[in-house]
């Protein structure tokens, strides 16, 4: 069966922040390579904000997002990043907005559990409002209010770094997705272990 959506959790405990970003963009072309419709990336908390935004702004350069019509979204609290790095994350999700052929997520300030609880806080004033009915409070109902709303859950997640725990990383869409843990930095992973992995 085709993966539809691979979702990597990345875990480093490397400073080396070229390594990981080469590691990444390796990754990322793999999507088109293996035509893999959603690609979710947890991106790393010790990863410091003028590196993302050198990183983001890579994209924003080259044409790769365009030619391939890949939409570009952060899942989390993305809109309360530093102005500096918002700004750059902002001007990549307006210039690929109307894509639809391939989506490309990263996770940024981002916690699972948060994100539920977010999501029932949206429900909460719904039916305070009279706008939603208390039995209508369903799983369904949970997902449209999720970030994550309009993506499938993963089909894999491959979860990197010494430690078999995935922090909650996109906690209710995980439920019926296979996980792999590495058990290896993410400096020390490559494409090509992904490959096999989808084989």
């Amino acid at each position: 069966m085709a993966i539809k959506h691979l979702a990597i959790n990345v875990k480093t405990d490397s400073k080396d922040n070229e390594k990981i970003f080469s590691n990444l963009k390796n990754i990322i072309e793999l999507q088109i390579k293996k035509d893999i419709r959603i690609l979710t990336i947890g991106i790393p908390e010790q990863i410091s904000e003028e590196s993302l935004i050198e990183f983001f702004k890579f994209y924003l350069k080259k044409d790769y997002l365009n030619k391939n019509k890949i939409k570009l979204a952060i899942i989390g609290k993305w809109y309360d990043l530093p102005s500096n790095l918002l700004d750059v994350v902002k001007q990549l999700m307006d210039e690929t907005r109307d894509y639809d052929t391939y989506f490309l997520n990263f996770t940024i300030n981002y916690d699972g559990q948060e994100e539920i609880v977010d999501a029932c806080k949206i429900l909460c004033r719904q039916v305070d409002a009279g706008k939603l009915d208390l039995e209508k409070v369903d799983k369904s109902s949970i997902k449209d209010n999720l970030y994550s709303s309009y993506f499938l859950p993963p089909d894999l997640i491959i979860v990197t770094g010494k430690k078999n725990i995935t922090n909650g990383f996109l906690l209710w869409d995980s439920v019926n997705s296979e996980i792999v843990f590495m058990a290896k930095d993410f400096i020390e992973f490559s494409a090509k272990e992904i490959e096999k992995l989808i084989k």
